[in-house]
């Protein structure tokens, strides 16, 4: 990774790992249909657990970067953020 890690390219490798059927399992899981709990939420059709792997590639991402995939209507995106957090949390290389 350079090191100016952003979050667009989190979000265009993201993308990458797009599919139609993975869609429809999240729509179908998420109940983002109208009138449901869910409603309004995006999906781009990334299976989590691309999601956490591409995660742990972006786990130098700095946090005004992360700030912006947490900001995102995609749900992906928003889980991405929250799972680079999470490792930079976990890693013993994370200052205080």
């Amino acid at each position: 990774m350079p090191a100016n890690i952003t979050a667009a390219q989190f979000v265009k490798k993201l993308k990458a790992h797009s599919s139609a059927a993975e869609l429809k399992k999240l729509q179908r899981y998420f109940k983002s249909g109208e009138g449901e709990y869910g409603e309004g939420d995006e999906f781009i059709g990334v299976r989590m657990g691309q999601v956490f792997a591409l995660a742990k590639e972006f786990i130098e991402m700095p946090l005004s970067e992360i700030e912006k995939l947490l900001e995102s209507p995609i749900h992906e995106v928003r889980a991405g953020g929250l799972s680079i957090m999470g490792k930079q949390a976990r890693s013993k290389k994370t200052s205080g």
